[in-house]
């Protein structure tokens, strides 16, 4: 585990195990720390690759978010081109847009894609209008006239709210509630630049890694969606649903989905 400097800046990556490189990509808000059940299996067999994102975990935020799409891309493409080798791809969430991005523009390095629930919501710009998606973009806005009018913590409580429900705010602990409600910023950035992203489905048609998605049957329709879309899209690709699971199923349900995975990039 160190700090590396990568473009000037400081980011931390746990690396552990042995064996062919695998990337695991975190989801927005979270950090490196989200994997800890699964790479406990997965560090026996390979050489494991977990950064926090910017302003992430032990990783510093930048100085401006404008480009943040393109700057995490570059992050995990200068780790990747450090290692000279291909490498297996893991990416949940917000992680699941990078490793996709890292797909398209470094296929040759990419020895398999593992993909759980992506949040590519630049596919709802040419989709049918659904109340579920209507929702989707009513929670974006609400978390952005929150977060406009100073008011970050409850910008996080309806982000979180959105992928858990019930009293899922409540029953976190202050210092998450804390970490969720200084990620706000980069949160609301991220999701306008995954609104805006011009890739389309089309784009994610010319993938040609092979691919695992994953998905929970208790996630928000919208994500279940998406995967849907994906799962048609991108050719040969595998889809497995985690019963039971949510949107944060590598955390609630880390055995099923850790046992899924390794078969996926045994495979390749």
């Amino acid at each position: 585990m160190s700090h590396m400097i990568i473009n000037g800046r400081p980011v931390y990556v746990k690396r552990e195990g042995a064996g062919k490189p695998l990337f695991l990509l975190h989801a927005a808000g979270s950090s490196g720390i989200q994997w800890s059940k699964i790479r406990e299996i997965l560090k026996e067999r390979y050489q494991l690759y977990i950064p926090d994102l910017y302003g992430e975990g032990k990783t510093p935020p930048l100085e401006d978010w404008s480009y943040l799409l393109d700057e995490e891309t570059q992050l995990i493409r200068h780790l990747i081109d450090s290692i000279g080798e291909s490498v297996h791809l893991v990416g949940h969430s917000y992680g699941g847009v990078l490793a996709m991005r890292l797909a398209l523009s470094d296929q040759h390095r990419i020895a398999s894609l593992t993909l759980i629930e992506p949040v590519v919501f630049n596919l709802l710009r040419n989709s049918e209008t659904k109340s579920e998606h209507k929702i989707l973009y009513e929670i974006k806005d609400s978390c952005t006239l929150a977060l406009m009018n100073g008011n970050a913590r409850s910008a996080a409580q309806l982000f979180y709210s959105y992928w858990k429900e019930g009293d899922a705010w409540t029953n976190l602990s202050k210092p998450i509630q804390d970490s969720l409600t200084n990620s706000m910023k980069k949160i609301i950035t991220g999701w306008e630049a995954i609104f805006n992203d011009p890739i389309n489905l089309d784009d994610y048609r010319n993938i040609r890694v092979p691919t695992l998605i994953i998905s929970g049957d208790r996630s928000p329709s919208v994500t279940r969606w998406i995967c849907s879309q994906l799962t048609q899209a991108i050719r040969g690709t595998d889809f497995f649903l985690v019963k039971g699971g949510g949107h944060m199923s590598p955390i609630t349900h880390a055995d099923e989905v850790n046992k899924v995975i390794l078969q996926h990039i045994e495979k390749n």
